[in-house]
């Protein structure tokens, strides 16, 4: 079963009713290897390595987006990876009848170019991506916003995806004859790669699963990896082995531990990992991360840009001189990846006329003039022809300081938490990490020895997603971002269970939602470990003997939830339904709830010992 037509298991939503005694649900623990042929529905199960000819890994960035590709036993034709001018802006222009116009650098310059009336009936789109970020409940209706107009999100995305599928495809069958293999290959000999921030809920994760398959991409071709892993290993098989001294090259780099941010236009991605004998990876603290990306840095600025000359004004330029706005966005994107602490003049930067022009007719008064009297120090000034803004350093400083504020914030945390004297490499990926003024905040106020930018530090999460594509799923040890358990009823303890969930049966009284827990918060988990819990019941009752029974899974961010209660901040994200055998259910019967972990989430398994009857399910977190 591949990931996602897995995910599309029915589902039922009710309690397990189950009673079992507190002593019965010991744990066991089946460690990789052992007799089990269950895939996890994170396993991300891929066609035989044989039969594959070609690997695209896409990345749908904040700001930016793209892909790359390699053929089998040969790197090659990486497209939008090794210059990140090739990567293009994620901005999608859809026609009134929700269809795509047109993709990055078109998508802005068809929209441009358009008339009023056309722009406000189509549907323009941009940083869409942090919506999977920021909104806590998504679903199949999960909505975006475009201008006043609201579409579906899982639609965009899949959209996205599509086109870069298209454009990897195109780019794959018509690339040089050469290449012995090519002249081999169809659609059904790619596999597909997305990657996603390691920070996104389970929840994203399946909604990135879902828009790849509404894309057209058959489940048992996609792999889903996450983004500081991807960046982790492209930085491991290209620098990694260049730090090791020469007194230790016979262990190589096995004990080595480094922080790995990956800092892009929308979410920063933090992880710590250390390097294990056979060079695969432990996870040594749950990542981290927000949407404290660059993007905040621009939309700062536009901040400022709009309190210089008014809300109103500044909405009619945006509105009728698309063009002019779009050219002072730029421009400044430009500064601003240059911007270092040594900076000791002001910063030009673009202002465009028609602001200014606009400025005038509506107030009567010139923007300079303006600009001047409340800037009396020359913090900000403008050029005669009112074409050109100055600011100084200190102003260009605010601007940024928010968000390296918060990374610095969130890897300081990190290197307190670890207390590891070991840990003192940081590595830098993503668009971001080439800013001169992070990397100088970051070495100026971090207790660390090494810091280093990875080599094409915008394309390190493309190229090494392609690497990780030749690694098993075991490649990391990770740490679990929630605690786990099933419901499960037992006998009722007055001092000790909530009244709410007493009930009585066949004279006796029990709790029902207990929470057993079985994997707790920030536990080491590997691929293909199996958790047991063992349960045991009675079905004396005629008609309970042909009654379905029930086992669901719980989440929760606490680390020791007791009940499966709103306020133990617990949430139900799987149920297996089991139905009885013809005869129904035994006097005394014997089961066994398993989980198995994946490559980016579980499976659930329920084995009757009874009959020997498996039943599976995987878990569901959209709504």
């Amino acid at each position: 079963m591949g990931v996602c037509a897995s995910l599309n298991s029915t589902i039922k939503t009710k309690g397990d009713d189950e009673k079992t005694d507190v002593e019965s649900g010991d744990i066991g623990e089946i460690k990789e290897g052992d007799n089990e042929d269950t895939v996890s529905a994170g396993s991300n199960e891929r066609s035989d390595i044989d039969d594959i000819y070609v690997t695209v890994a896409i990345d749908i960035g904040t700001s930016y987006s793209g892909y790359s590709f390699c053929f089998k036993d040969a790197w090659m034709g990486f497209k939008a990876t090794t210059e990140p001018e090739e990567k293009v802006p994620t901005v999608l222009l859809l026609n009134p009848d929700e269809t795509l116009n047109s993709f990055g650098h078109d998508a802005i310059t068809t929209f441009n170019e358009m008339d009023e009336v056309n722009r406000r009936e189509c549907f323009y789109i941009t940083n869409f991506k942090l919506c999977l970020y920021r909104v806590s409940k998504l679903s199949f209706q999960t909505t975006l916003k475009a201008g006043n107009k609201h579409i579906n999100a899982m639609h965009v995305f899949s959209l996205a995806i599509k086109h870069f599928m298209t454009m990897a495809c195109d780019t794959i069958f018509n690339h040089s004859d050469e290449q012995s293999q090519v002249s081999d290959i169809n659609e059904e000999n790619v596999d597909w790669i997305l990657t996603v921030p390691s920070i996104w809920t389970d929840s994203a994760r399946e909604f990135m699963l879902e828009s790849a398959k509404k894309a057209g991409i058959m489940p048992e071709k996609l792999r889903i990896v996450l983004a500081s892993e991807a960046a982790a290993i492209y930085f491991r098989e290209n620098e990694l082995l260049e730090m090791v001294p020469e007194s230790e090259e016979e262990t190589g780099t096995t004990g080595f531990k480094y922080i790995m941010a990956d800092i892009g236009g929308g979410v920063v991605d933090v992880c710590v990992h250390e390097v294990l004998g056979d060079q695969r990876i432990r996870e040594l603290y749950m990542s981290t991360g927000g949407d404290i990306g660059s993007s905040a840095i621009n939309s700062a600025y536009l901040i400022f840009l709009e309190s210089l000359v008014g809300r109103e004004i500044w909405t009619e330029f945006r509105t009728l001189h698309r063009k002019s706005y779009l050219d002072i966005i730029n421009n400044y994107e430009q500064v601003k990846r240059t911007f270092s602490m040594t900076n000791d003049e002001s910063l030009r930067l673009l202002l465009n006329k028609e602001l200014a022009q606009t400025f005038s007719r509506k107030t009567g008064k010139r923007l300079k003039t303006v600009v001047s009297a409340n800037f009396t120090d020359d913090s900000v000034r403008l050029s005669e022809d009112e074409e050109k803004l100055f600011i100084n350093q200190s102003l260009m400083e605010l601007f940024f300081c928010p968000a390296v504020d918060d990374i610095l914030g969130k890897i300081n945390k990190v290197l307190v938490e670890c207390n590891d004297p070991d840990l003192s490499t940081l590595v830098l990926s993503g668009g971001f990490a080439e800013s001169p003024y992070l990397q100088e905040r970051l070495q100026n106020n971090l207790q660390i020895e090494t810091m280093l930018v990875v080599k094409n530090a915008c394309s390190a999460v493309l190229q090494g997603a392609l690497l990780l594509s030749d690694l098993p799923p075991d490649f990391i040890q990770r740490r679990s971002r929630f605690t786990y358990g099933f419901d499960v009823t037992v006998p009722y303890i007055a001092d000790e269970h909530p009244e709410s969930l007493k009930f009585s049966d066949e004279g006796s009284d029990w709790c029902n939602g207990v929470y057993d827990k079985v994997i707790e918060k920030n536990q080491l988990l590997e691929y293909g470990q199996i958790f047991i819990r063992k349960r045991t019941g009675q079905a004396l009752d005629p008609e309970k003997k042909h009654q379905e029974r029930y086992a669901s899974l719980w989440r929760s961010t606490n680390e020791n939830p007791r009940f499966c209660l709103a306020n133990e901040e617990v949430q139900e994200v799987g149920v297996i339904v089991m139905t009885p055998p013809p005869e129904g259910w035994p006097d005394q019967w014997e089961a066994e709830n398993r989980l198995i972990v994946g490559e980016i989430g579980f499976t659930v398994k329920r084995v009757d010992k009874n009959t020997g009857q498996e039943y599976e399910t995987t878990m569901t977190f959209l709504q």
